[in-house]
């Protein structure tokens, strides 16, 4: 889809503020990050991905669409904004809110941040799993 959301970048005349970086590898994404504010992504569909819990661990937060399982992963008001898909003027208004307010942008981010660390740490995930699972395979 790159070259038709290029062409729409170009027919809203949004090109010297949108710049398409194709794949980020690993190595690059905490750098990538590091140089943002806001973390958005607007699916139609999504589950809990990679790059939500990349850019919470970055202190990021988060904007975005109040689908699939976004909603257990963000807490509304605290560490991000969840909004309906296809509403403009929400996301319009927090992403004025947070552009408006550094400090308040920043203490979301912090607790993105801690929220990523606390429940979404995979090295504790796996061992919680593996306990749980001896616990079944003991029954």
């Amino acid at each position: 889809l790159r070259p038709a959301l290029e062409a729409r970048a170009r027919a809203h005349g949004v090109t010297d503020r949108v710049r398409f970086t194709g794949w980020v590898g690993d190595a690059e994404i905490r750098a990538h990050l590091a140089v943002h504010d806001v973390y958005v992504s607007l699916s139609r569909s999504d589950s809990t991905s990679q790059s939500l819990l990349e850019a919470m661990a970055a202190g990021l937060p988060v904007v975005l669409s109040e689908v699939g399982g976004t909603g257990d992963v963000i807490l509304d008001g605290e560490t991000g904004f969840l909004i309906r898909p296809g509403d403009g003027p929400a996301l319009s208004t927090r992403l004025d809110e947070l552009v408006s307010e550094p400090a308040a942008r920043r203490q979301m981010g912090r607790a993105a941040r801690h929220d990523a660390e606390t429940r979404y740490d995979a090295r504790k995930n796996i061992l919680r799993t593996v306990a749980l699972m001896r616990t079944d395979l003991g029954r």
